[in-house]
């Protein structure tokens, strides 16, 4: 199975990152650990609620096989279940490689949880400028997560490094962005949804609905591809 590695130079040192996650990241081969590229046409199941050649079945055998959104202890995927804005955040912190969080500094969020994952990757995400507190120090992990709350996140990561590369045009909105990226689907010329807040397809990621586990999984794969491709 083939594999990529990406580094991360971190503010403050370098990281091995498994995708291309940090403002000022230098994109190199063959070093650190790494995401396994995605499994080809997955048409079987694992998953005892998920049916065979299910709309992203292949993105959730993914994002379980390496560990990035994994399938719950009883064997199902809850495909269509919400996330919550930690589980955002911890999803995107292991798609980076779990990169450590330097102790001994100030944590400017005052509601990072008792669990240490969700905390480092709050903390990581806040390190990067993707994640802001409100004017309570609060990032609120324990709320529901939107697709907007995904976007944002997802474009603040991601978007630094691949417009380093120069695959994108420097468009004015995340959405609009990660849709150039590859990274969310575009919608068919006259499909547009004038509704941008109506409920969206699990693959989607524009709008203000619930983010789902199957979305969340979609949207990492597609993202992995792309850097995946940016480094071949």
């Amino acid at each position: 199975m083939r594999r990529r590695t990406v580094l991360l130079a971190a503010r403050s040192g370098a990281a091995a990152v498994t995708g291309a996650v940090s403002a000022g990241a230098l994109l190199t081969r063959g070093e650190g650990r790494s995401l396994a590229s995605a499994p080809g046409g997955s048409s079987s199941s694992p998953f005892s609620d998920v049916d065979d050649g299910a709309d992203d079945l292949d993105a959730m055998v993914w994002a379980d096989s390496v560990g990035v959104l994994p399938a719950l202890a009883d064997g199902t995927y809850a495909p269509s279940s919400g996330v919550t804005r930690g589980d955002v955040a911890v999803a995107l912190h292991r798609f980076a490689g779990s990169p450590e969080v330097p102790g001994g500094l100030p944590a400017l969020i005052v509601d990072l949880g008792d669990v240490p994952e969700q905390a480092a990757a709050l903390l990581w995400l806040h390190g990067r400028g993707a994640l802001w507190g409100d004017a309570d120090l609060k990032v609120h992990p324990e709320r529901s997560a939107t697709v907007a709350d995904a976007s944002g996140l997802l474009a603040a990561l991601l978007r630094p490094v691949l417009d380093g590369e120069a695959l994108m045009d420097g468009s004015s909105t995340d959405t609009d962005w990660l849709q150039e990226a590859g990274i969310a689907p575009s919608p068919a010329p006259g499909a547009e949804r004038a509704d941008q807040s109506a409920p969206a397809g699990d693959s989607d990621l524009t709008g203000d609905s619930d983010a789902t586990r199957a979305g969340l999984a979609a949207a990492l794969h597609r993202a992995n591809t792309v850097i995946v491709d940016a480094l071949d």
